[in-house]
């Protein structure tokens, strides 16, 4: 804040803000959906960084912590291993203890020297033989720099004698390099060179380099393969599809994810004020938070990458103890998309209740599942919901379904949480607030990169001592961003300008269903109610096509269609079943798209 007092923030090297040529390059970038892998700037980066450390691939994060605990986990992918680590080491203390918490992995600590590094005397003492006494020692850590023994540079001797042990174990080393970069310069070594011993390495880009957000984890290529699956189950993947310029027409209907922030809303992103805010001093971030939370009608809120660690923190801050279980329905998004993440990294069972094709479930079936008080039985913690209900066909719940959840929830004692990844898309179709449709709930996730345009992130709303757990929880899990103010900023510009005009994508998906039911003769169709929000689901009579050749005939592009047309269009769906097609509407779909849309698909259906 401006004052006669000049304050200088040396607390971290995190506390950088953006340069004005590094936003310049921020709001100009070429962005596209990276969890489709669409991304282009996001794959050169992860390219270059596996280049510059002489490795294979890269994998871009939101954290630090998440770099680690990813490579932890890619290493150690079965049961019953070990880490050894320095007890100094950022991973061993500031991390939470992660890899146990989430990810049943066990560490065991060497002696950190001044220096930073560990007696290797010590650690092929430590390297445990194959005794099923024993967990068994899959991986070593390394830090470097080494920041809880003062910054200190690894001696390359010492990289290479550690090394060397490790391949003689047939083990693999990780490096923490978080100030990797600093180890080089100090030195005068390429870092190709520091972390040649290495078989993988994370790399911060938000510490003394002064990006606002982000790491890099490098190694081979299926070690890489390994930490992008793990990246999706803990809802580190974050969106911004890049259209190329061709005389095709590309539009891409795959999902709502695929939108790319406006000019206005690059600016306003541009000159975002921002902060560290981990330390909580980001006021953007702060102000979104508080934003939500006040638009849904709870008491604090959290800024998360992504809608699949949204609900990962909530499942698990409503399920804060052992033997805990949740019931959700069999085709939500938490049961069905998020790699059953509760029970990978959180010891949650989920029982699963028969979603009905409105996307609700029985309150009959829900009253007979919530589990007695049973030693035998694991104990109901959390109902779980999702409005709209993307696999129930983009479907709107009911208002006085969710009223009887409930009711229902509160005469058991139970948190009700709602997946509302399109909340306000039910919102606007339904003409009720959002405040109005979770009253019911005791915390919510809504996303921001779907309808409303923003390119990256999501918030979870609910009660202090909610949000407080959940905070603490995605620390945990790395989902901490430096100076998000930058992306924040975007989700309040999302939530200011591009709630109210949702409607028209919901009119769009009904004018196009209603093309395929005159021209589908039976053939293609969707159902009365398959269009109420902007997902469009098309049935397809399996005798004619399956949904995948119905997805490569409206992309592919004849020459006697072309001739007929008088253009060219693409157009990118979504198979969803073997019988269904999805079409996803959103804000990039302009309206001389939609005439070339139909065009495409009068002259489809009539081939």
């Amino acid at each position: 804040m401006e004052s006669e007092t000049l304050t200088i923030d040396m607390r971290s090297d995190t506390v950088t803000k953006p340069c004005p040529a590094m936003r310049k390059v921020m709001s100009e970038a070429l962005v596209g959906d990276a969890v489709l892998g669409d991304d282009l700037t996001t794959l050169e980066l992860e390219a270059k960084c596996a280049g510059m450390l002489g490795k294979e691939a890269g994998l871009f994060v939101p954290s630090g912590t998440l770099g680690n605990f990813l490579s932890v986990m890619a290493h150690c992918w079965g049961r019953g291993l070990e880490i050894m680590v320095g007890d100094k080491s950022h991973i061993y203390i500031y991390e939470q203890g992660n890899v146990a918490q989430f990810g049943g992995v066990h560490s065991r600590t060497l002696t950190n020297l001044p220096d930073g590094t560990f007696s290797t005397g010590e650690l092929r003492a430590k390297i445990r033989p194959d005794d099923q006494l024993e967990p068994q020692t899959a991986l070593i850590c390394i830090e470097n720099t080494h920041n809880k023994c003062g910054g200190k540079v690894l001696p390359l001797t010492w990289i290479r004698e550690v090394g060397q042990i490790c391949k003689d174990a047939g083990l693999p080393l990780h490096c923490d390099g978080a100030r990797l970069f600093n180890a080089s310069i100090v030195m005068g070594i390429p870092v190709k060179d520091l972390v040649k011993d290495c078989d993988s390495v994370s790399l911060c880009l938000s510490k003394g380099l002064g990006a606002p957000i982000g790491s890099v984890i490098v190694g081979s290529e299926d070690f890489i393969k390994r930490a992008h699956r793990l990246r999706k189950a803990v809802g580190g993947g974050m969106r911004q599809i890049v259209t190329m310029e061709s005389e095709t027409l590309t539009i891409d209907m795959r999902s709502d994810t695929v939108t790319k922030p406006c000019p206005t809303m690059r600016k306003v992103m541009s000159e975002a004020l921002v902060g560290d805010a981990v330390f909580g001093d980001d006021l953007t971030t702060l102000e979104l938070e508080a934003k939500c939370a006040r638009m849904l009608g709870k008491e604090a809120g959290l800024f998360v990458p992504s809608g699949t660690m949204g609900n990962f923190l909530s499942v698990m801050s409503h399920c804060w103890g052992r033997g805990l279980e949740i019931l959700v329905g069999d085709k939500s998004h938490i049961y069905i998309y998020e790699q059953g993440n509760v029970a990978q990294f959180g010891g949650v069972h989920s029982r699963a209740l028969t979603n009905l094709p409105d996307g609700t479930f029985s309150t009959e079936e829900l009253k007979a599942k919530i589990r007695p008080d049973d030693p035998h039985e694991p104990q109901t913690a959390l109902i779980c919901i999702e409005n709209t209900h993307n696999k129930c066909g983009g479907k709107v719940v009911p208002l006085t379904w969710i009223r009887d959840v409930g009711q229902i929830c509160r005469d058991a004692g139970l948190p009700l949480h709602c997946d509302g990844a399109r909340l306000f898309n039910a919102s606007v179709a339904m003409g009720i607030s959002v405040k109005d449709l979770v009253k019911d709930c005791d915390s919510v996730s809504i996303c921001l990169s779907k309808g409303l345009g923003a390119p990256i992130g999501s918030v979870i709303v609910g009660s202090a001592a909610f949000i407080q757990r959940a905070h603490r929880l995605r620390k945990a899990v790395g989902g901490g961003m430096r100076q998000s103010g930058i992306i924040a900023s975007a989700g309040i510009y999302a939530l200011d300008k591009n709630i109210e005009r949702l409607s028209l994508d919901h009119q769009r998906a009904r004018k196009i269903g209603a093309v395929f039911n005159e021209y589908g003769k039976g053939r293609f169709e969707v159902h009365e109610d398959g269009a109420n929000s902007n997902l469009l689901f098309i049935t397809i009579n399996k005798n004619v096509y399956s949904s995948s050749e119905l997805e490569e005939r409206l992309k592919l592009v004849t020459s006697e269609e072309r001739k007929s047309l008088g253009h060219a269009i693409s157009i990118l769906g979504i198979p969803f079943t073997p019988t269904q097609l999805r079409l996803s509407f959103h804000l990039d779909i302009k309206e001389e798209m939609m005439i070339r849309i139909e065009d495409k698909i009068k002259y489809v259906l009539q081939e």
